[in-house]
């Protein structure tokens, strides 16, 4: 399982899901020039990129800066802000094999959050940092696949981060980077990692070449990447 993650200019995010054997990859939610919070579920052919996203279905209500996660059947679309840019909690799951149909709300996240990075494994989603209604937040959320309805606090950063991204392997998670909210290092270098067996987390010792938030990642098998404007 892989989650890519891209921040467009207008302050806008797009959220998108794929995993590694798949023909297809999947975005949802973000902002235009005319409307905030949009429920526009797109879908991109990986066998030909000529060809643009297609549409093919809708989130139940419109949202951005909203997570991304998932495993081969099914991405889940957590929080994000409204179109009035109030947080929330809702999780909301698509399946990819029926993919014309509009996203299920299945539950709610603990708390309120935007601006965070999901990452996963195929049996289980974790979303972290972000912002709490405007408050940098330092919690990891897990969410259980088959039971999606809920979730559950797993572990935390030690320090509210948001604006991050998020890269797995398949027993790890990486959240890099994000700004703190903490004078005078308002952006961080940290990288914080969960061990998916044990929801242990740790900052390691290693950290990004430069301080940044807001960028977009992808991972491959082995090694995970981060893009920055």
């Amino acid at each position: 399982m892989d989650v890519y993650q891209a921040y467009v200019k207008d302050g806008g995010t797009w959220k998108a899901f794929w995993p590694p054997e798949a023909t297809y990859g999947w975005h949802a939610g973000n902002f235009n020039t005319t409307s905030n919070g949009l429920t526009t579920v797109q879908r991109k052919d990986f066998s030909n990129d000529a060809n643009n996203y297609s549409t093919r279905t809708a989130l139940p209500a419109g949202r951005g800066f909203n997570s991304g996660t998932g495993n081969k059947d099914y991405a889940w679309w957590l929080g994000g802000v409204d179109s009035s840019f109030t947080s929330t909690s809702t999780i909301y799951r698509t399946e990819l094999a029926n993919d014309s149909t509009t996203a299920s709300n299945r539950g709610n996240l603990n708390v309120n959050r935007d601006s965070a990075g999901a990452c996963g494994n195929p049996r289980q989603g974790y979303i972290a940092g972000g912002l709490f209604s405007g408050t940098g937040s330092d919690q990891i959320e897990k969410i259980t696949f088959s039971s999606d309805t809920s979730s559950t606090n797993a572990a935390t950063f030690g320090t509210a981060r948001a604006f991050i991204s998020a890269v797995n392997s398949d027993t790890s998670g990486y959240w890099s980077g994000g700004f703190t909210n903490v004078n005078p290092t308002w952006w961080t270098t940290q990288i914080t990692k969960i061990v998916f067996a044990t929801d242990t987390s740790s900052n390691i010792s290693g950290t990004m070449s430069v301080s940044r938030d807001s960028v977009g990642s992808v991972e491959s098998r082995t090694n995970g990447y981060r893009d920055w404007e």
